[in-house]
Protein backbone atom coordinates (compact mmCIF):
# COMPACT_ATOMS: atom_id res chain seq x y z
CA UNK A 1 0.00 0.00 0.00
CA UNK A 2 2.57 2.52 0.94
CA UNK A 3 3.91 1.84 -2.83
CA UNK A 4 0.63 2.93 -3.94
CA UNK A 5 0.13 5.81 -1.87
CA UNK A 6 3.97 7.03 -3.14
CA UNK A 7 2.66 6.85 -6.74
CA UNK A 8 -0.31 8.84 -6.68
CA UNK A 9 1.47 11.62 -4.79
CA UNK A 10 4.09 11.37 -7.49
CA UNK A 11 1.40 11.34 -10.09
CA UNK A 12 -0.74 14.04 -8.61
CA UNK A 13 2.68 16.56 -7.91
CA UNK A 14 3.54 15.83 -11.74
CA UNK A 15 0.00 16.56 -12.78
CA UNK A 16 -0.01 19.66 -10.82
CA UNK A 17 3.54 20.59 -11.98
CA UNK A 18 2.21 20.44 -15.34
CA UNK A 19 -1.19 21.92 -14.90
CA UNK A 20 0.96 25.24 -13.40
CA UNK A 21 3.23 24.97 -16.35
CA UNK A 22 0.73 25.24 -19.13
CA UNK A 23 -1.43 27.60 -17.93
CA UNK A 24 1.50 29.67 -17.17
CA UNK A 25 3.14 29.27 -20.70
CA UNK A 26 -0.55 29.23 -22.51
CA UNK A 27 -3.25 31.26 -20.53
CA UNK A 28 -5.59 29.93 -17.37
CA UNK A 29 -8.26 27.91 -20.03
CA UNK A 30 -7.14 28.42 -23.58
CA UNK A 31 -5.96 24.89 -23.39
CA UNK A 32 -9.10 23.52 -21.67
CA UNK A 33 -12.31 24.41 -24.16
CA UNK A 34 -12.53 23.76 -26.88
CA UNK A 35 -14.42 26.00 -29.08
CA UNK A 36 -15.69 23.72 -31.64
CA UNK A 37 -17.27 19.96 -31.69
CA UNK A 38 -15.73 19.55 -35.16
CA UNK A 39 -12.78 16.93 -35.07
CA UNK A 40 -9.47 18.55 -35.29
CA UNK A 41 -8.33 15.18 -37.41
CA UNK A 42 -10.42 14.02 -40.43
CA UNK A 43 -11.39 10.49 -39.25
CA UNK A 44 -8.63 7.65 -39.84
CA UNK A 45 -10.89 5.08 -41.95
CA UNK A 46 -9.43 1.91 -42.66
CA UNK A 47 -8.22 0.43 -45.04
CA UNK A 48 -5.12 2.66 -45.79
CA UNK A 49 -3.07 3.02 -48.37
CA UNK A 50 0.12 3.49 -46.17
CA UNK A 51 1.00 -0.39 -44.58
CA UNK A 52 2.71 1.30 -41.17
CA UNK A 53 -0.81 3.04 -40.88
CA UNK A 54 -3.07 -0.09 -41.52
CA UNK A 55 0.12 -1.94 -39.07
CA UNK A 56 -0.62 0.55 -36.28
CA UNK A 57 -4.35 0.56 -36.46
CA UNK A 58 -4.98 -3.19 -36.35
CA UNK A 59 -2.17 -3.30 -33.28
CA UNK A 60 -4.70 -0.36 -31.45
CA UNK A 61 -7.73 -3.14 -32.18
CA UNK A 62 -5.98 -6.29 -31.18
CA UNK A 63 -4.69 -4.34 -27.68
CA UNK A 64 -8.16 -2.55 -26.93
CA UNK A 65 -11.01 -4.04 -27.97
CA UNK A 66 -10.93 -6.71 -25.06
CA UNK A 67 -10.12 -3.67 -22.41
CA UNK A 68 -12.76 -1.14 -23.56
CA UNK A 69 -14.99 -2.44 -25.93
CA UNK A 70 -16.18 -2.21 -29.27
CA UNK A 71 -18.29 1.18 -28.72
CA UNK A 72 -15.63 3.16 -27.02
CA UNK A 73 -13.02 1.96 -29.93
CA UNK A 74 -14.52 3.02 -32.72
CA UNK A 75 -16.96 5.59 -33.92
CA UNK A 76 -19.83 5.44 -36.35
CA UNK A 77 -17.58 4.99 -39.00
CA UNK A 78 -15.20 2.86 -38.17
CA UNK A 79 -12.28 5.71 -36.87
CA UNK A 80 -10.58 4.85 -33.96
CA UNK A 81 -12.00 7.37 -31.00
CA UNK A 82 -9.88 9.50 -28.56
CA UNK A 83 -5.68 9.64 -28.97
CA UNK A 84 -6.00 6.64 -31.52
CA UNK A 85 -7.15 8.22 -34.58
CA UNK A 86 -3.93 10.93 -33.99
CA UNK A 87 -1.67 8.16 -33.84
CA UNK A 88 -3.14 6.63 -36.79
CA UNK A 89 -2.75 9.77 -38.72
CA UNK A 90 1.04 9.72 -37.84
CA UNK A 91 2.11 6.26 -37.44
CA UNK A 92 5.55 6.91 -36.75
CA UNK A 93 4.93 9.25 -33.53
CA UNK A 94 1.68 6.51 -33.01
CA UNK A 95 3.64 3.71 -32.83
CA UNK A 96 5.97 5.22 -29.92
CA UNK A 97 2.85 6.44 -28.20
CA UNK A 98 0.85 3.08 -28.33
CA UNK A 99 4.28 1.49 -26.74
CA UNK A 100 4.29 4.24 -24.23
CA UNK A 101 0.63 3.69 -23.38
CA UNK A 102 0.84 -0.19 -23.34
CA UNK A 103 3.94 0.26 -21.08
CA UNK A 104 1.51 3.12 -18.63
CA UNK A 105 -1.25 0.54 -18.71
CA UNK A 106 0.75 -2.99 -18.29
CA UNK A 107 3.41 -2.44 -15.89
CA UNK A 108 2.69 0.04 -13.14
CA UNK A 109 2.32 -1.11 -9.26
CA UNK A 110 -1.34 -0.07 -8.53
CA UNK A 111 -3.77 -2.01 -7.62
CA UNK A 112 -7.06 -1.66 -11.15
CA UNK A 113 -9.31 0.81 -8.71
CA UNK A 114 -6.58 3.14 -7.78
CA UNK A 115 -5.24 3.48 -11.40
CA UNK A 116 -8.70 4.16 -13.10
CA UNK A 117 -9.44 6.72 -9.79
CA UNK A 118 -6.50 8.48 -11.21
CA UNK A 119 -7.71 8.25 -14.62
CA UNK A 120 -10.47 9.67 -14.13
CA UNK A 121 -9.38 12.40 -12.21
CA UNK A 122 -7.13 13.90 -14.40
CA UNK A 123 -9.52 13.53 -17.15
CA UNK A 124 -11.71 15.36 -15.24
CA UNK A 125 -9.25 17.80 -14.22
CA UNK A 126 -8.58 18.27 -17.64
CA UNK A 127 -12.07 18.20 -19.65
CA UNK A 128 -11.13 15.05 -21.23
CA UNK A 129 -14.37 13.60 -22.03
CA UNK A 130 -13.38 10.89 -23.40
CA UNK A 131 -10.74 9.68 -20.67
CA UNK A 132 -14.21 9.79 -18.40
CA UNK A 133 -16.00 7.84 -21.58
CA UNK A 134 -13.63 5.11 -22.06
CA UNK A 135 -12.60 4.37 -18.28
CA UNK A 136 -15.97 4.63 -16.50
CA UNK A 137 -16.90 1.15 -17.14
CA UNK A 138 -13.55 0.10 -16.32
CA UNK A 139 -13.35 1.74 -13.19
CA UNK A 140 -16.81 -0.12 -12.32
CA UNK A 141 -15.40 -3.50 -13.55
CA UNK A 142 -11.81 -2.61 -11.08
CA UNK A 143 -14.39 -1.79 -7.78
CA UNK A 144 -14.39 2.15 -8.04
Amino acid sequence: MRNQTGAVIAAVVAFVAMRAFTRRLYGKRTLLRQTSSAPRLPPQVPPFEDAKQQQLYDTIVDTRIKVIGKDALFDERGALRGPWNPEVASPLLGRHLERLATAVRTENSLAANVYEVAILAVGVAWHAQFEWYAHERLARKAGV
